[in-house]
């Protein structure tokens, strides 16, 4: 600590430093008293205080009222400071996350395999309910539009969960095939769909949605077979040899 810093204290109400600043002078009595070292470093105020308590009894009371007020003070200094610094996180614990911000990007990604896993309709993103829940739970995450879960979140899971489907069935070389078709509720659309079954070299059967499409034309077999084959295509699986049932359609495949 320097000189100067040392001069701050309330002691230096009571003394100055001379001109050999190893010493110091009561204003009082004018004695020369030592500062307890010989270099910046190492004086202290050890000697002023006990030439204070000695000699001057009332100087020394006043020291020591001065040395409780400045704790009192360095401690309101501190708490001001933690306050401060409190309101401040809790500003930022508010402040909403930006769209794409690392965390609200998990959380649209959380949102959108929900939608997929539970076939929730994507309004869901406009729900009262649902909006008061998240904002309860995390008041800094912000809701993205239905748009932006169908355009932007919704491919980019796609994606993710066809790539991981697509290293499991590369490794594959024989596959057995369901196919189904249904009926939208309104009776407007039809779809088409490919489940592959495989065994892993531990003989673990696995099951993987592979594909759907809608029909949009007569439901006849060469139309069928088109979309079938379609479908299979997509994933680079080519036909060997088939074996038809009655309602399930199942086939047997093999790569080449």
């Amino acid at each position: 600590m320097s000189a100067e810093t040392r001069r701050k204290s309330p002691i230096w109400e009571y003394f100055e430093v001379t001109e050999d600043a190893r010493f110091a002078r009561c204003k009082a009595c004018k004695m020369k008293i030592s500062r307890g070292g010989q270099t910046t470093k190492t004086f202290n105020t050890t000697n002023l205080q006990h030439h204070l308590r000695t000699r001057h009894q009332d100087r020394s009371a006043a020291y020591e009222r001065a040395i409780e007020e400045e704790k009192v003070k360095a401690k309101d200094r501190k708490q001001t400071k933690a306050s401060a610094c409190f309101l401040q996180q809790s500003l930022l614990d508010v402040r909403k996350w930006d769209i794409n911000n690392s965390r609200a990007q998990r959380v649209h990604q959380l949102i959108a395999e929900m939608i997929a896993l539970d076939s929730q309709p994507l309004s869901i993103v406009n729900d009262v309910g649902f909006t008061r829940l998240l904002r309860e739970l995390e008041p800094r995450y912000s809701l993205p539009s239905r748009r932006y879960i169908t355009e932007t979140v919704l491919p980019k899971v796609y994606e993710e969960v066809r790539s991981g489907v697509r290293k499991q069935v590369d490794g594959v070389s024989f596959f057995s095939f369901t196919t189904d078709g249904w009926t939208s509720d309104d009776g407007i659309a039809n779809f088409l769909s490919l489940t592959a079954h495989w065994l892993t070299d531990d003989f673990e059967r696995k099951s993987a949605i592979l594909h759907v499409l809608p029909l949009e034309e007569a439901h006849t077999g060469e139309y069928l077979c088109h979309t079938f084959l379609q479908m299979l295509d997509g994933w680079n699986i080519r036909r060997t040899k088939s074996t038809w049932c009655c309602e399930t359609m199942l086939l047997t495949w093999s790569r080449e």
